[in-house]
């Protein structure tokens, strides 16, 4: 054979005649007696990019012993680069192994594969891209920062590669940001201020790649904001229309969280303030896109992108990661919906639903958008063998709005706010959903009650006729 170890002729199951090893003979060679027209061709396209890039290329290069044996091994400098071309059918294992035997001998690999072996090569996690097509050009899929996988020359990715601009981390900054604002009254003085929030932000990487991330974490009670950074910025953007003054970030001592956070207060009064948990159930934001010269720092899971990087005279992506316990900029980008996924966990809490907590409650603790205010079960036993607490509806024996009695609290007051709003029959009102949620059971009744008050007692009276 041409590995230089003893062969024999042999026909395939599909009658193809060809060489193969004897019994019994180790080589380090993977599939030498078979090697395609693409595979040859290949080997001779990365070697040749390999010697424009300025690197040693050697075709076929095998360590002593035959330990392993590069398809092209790339050599300046005192650095060893051997980059593999795999057209035929390999498994993870295999992948796996042969990227072992790199690493011990001090040779880093990379790999050019098939997209019939593209599973088994992201299983294995060896670095590699995949071919986009069976014959020439042979272009590459690879990904740019922040964009999807394109076709890129297979001559421009080994340069890359070899130039160290094939890299693991992307570099951004924040260029402008998408602001939800809404205008609201206080509770305290009745008096309307403009809450805002950062919605969704623009990013630009230091290879000039641009992409627009929507914001994914609304901490609940946080003792920091990023939209502090921002402050000024958005009180010249928003402090110049009609709208009521911007409502500022101090600090609150809530008894629902037991804690003190960083709230939205009244801008008239020291007393009011706008809760998280009524942040969170508005709709009535509206939105305006402004740009930013502060620094905001962004999650370090935006960064994590293998990309083709390029040096547009900032130089390229740095590497090091970002250390720091400010708050920071967490957003959905659609190119990295299938790198980004939520992390497993070995043990789940598992509970009965409807005895104890409602299906809606039960999403919403998990996804940390509203605190737990009552026990958290720490096993799924204990939690069914709970005893379970029937809870007396809030009624009232007399009532001067509807002349009934005895019913749920609840109820009139949704008809005070719908009559205080002034909304005709048969329309909708925002508090419908509320109080279709109490009378189906996805909200409890006592807090739903609660809701019902505050709603009410934040409604603007709307004259008829208007």
């Amino acid at each position: 054979m041409r590995c230089g170890v003893p062969g024999i002729p042999r026909t395939s199951r599909r009658g193809l005649k060809h060489f193969a090893h004897k019994a019994g003979v180790q080589c380090g060679l993977i599939d030498c007696w078979n090697e395609s027209p693409q595979h040859r061709m290949l080997k001779a396209l990365i070697a040749q990019a390999a010697r424009d890039a300025g690197w040693q290329a050697s075709v076929e290069w095998s360590t002593e012993g035959r330990a392993w044996t590069a398809d092209v091994l790339a050599e300046r400098d005192g650095r060893r680069f051997a980059l593999e071309v795999q057209w035929s059918r390999q498994d993870a294992a295999e992948f796996r192994g042969r990227q072992e035997r790199y690493a011990a001998g001090g040779v880093e690999c990379f790999w050019y594969v098939h997209r019939r072996n593209k599973d088994e090569a992201r299983r294995a996690n060896v670095p590699h891209v995949v071919f986009e097509g069976d014959d020439a050009p042979f272009d590459v899929l690879a990904e740019k920062a922040f964009q999807q996988a394109t076709a890129t020359s297979l001559h421009a990715h080994v340069t890359a590669l070899l130039s160290g601009l094939y890299l693991d981390r992307v570099e951004a900054r924040v260029t402008s940001v998408t602001i939800h604002f809404l205008s609201d009254a206080c509770w305290a003085c009745k008096r309307p201020s403009t809450i805002w929030r950062i919605s969704a932000a623009s990013l630009r990487s230091r290879c000039q790649e641009t992409t627009d991330a929507a914001r994914t974490d609304f901490p609940l009670w946080p003792a920091k904001r990023i939209e502090t950074l921002i402050a000024a910025d958005v009180a010249t953007v928003l402090g110049k229309g009609s709208l009521p003054p911007l409502a500022p970030l101090r600090m609150h001592h809530s008894k629902k969280a037991g804690k003190t956070y960083l709230a939205y207060g009244c801008a008239h009064c020291r007393i009011g303030f706008f809760g998280d948990g009524f942040l969170e159930l508005e709709t009535r934001w509206k939105s305006v896109t402004i740009p930013v010269t502060a620094r905001i720092p962004l999650a370090e899971d935006l960064f994590a992108q293998v990309h083709l990087c390029a040096d547009k005279a900032f130089g390229p992506c740095s590497q090091d990661p970002s250390e720091g316990k400010e708050p920071t900029f967490d957003g959905y980008i659609p190119s990295q919906h299938q790198r980004r996924r939520p992390p497993r966990t070995d043990a789940v809490d598992v509970a009965l639903v409807g005895a104890e907590i409602s299906a809606r409650d039960a999403v919403a603790i998990m996804t940390g958008h509203r605190y737990p205010d009552h026990g958290e079960p720490t096993s799924s036993s204990g939690s069914s063998a709970r005893k379970k607490e029937k809870r007396q509806p809030a009624e009232i024996t007399s009532c001067d709005w509807c002349g009934r009695q005895p019913h749920p609290q609840y109820e009139c007051l949704w008809r005070q706010l719908r009559a205080k709003a002034n909304v005709s029959p048969g329309y909708r009102h925002y508090s419908d959903k509320f109080y279709e949620g109490i009378s189906r059971g996805r909200t409890r009744e006592d807090e739903g009650t609660a809701m019902m008050k505050r709603l009410l007692e934040r409604c603007v009276p709307i004259p008829r006729g208007k």
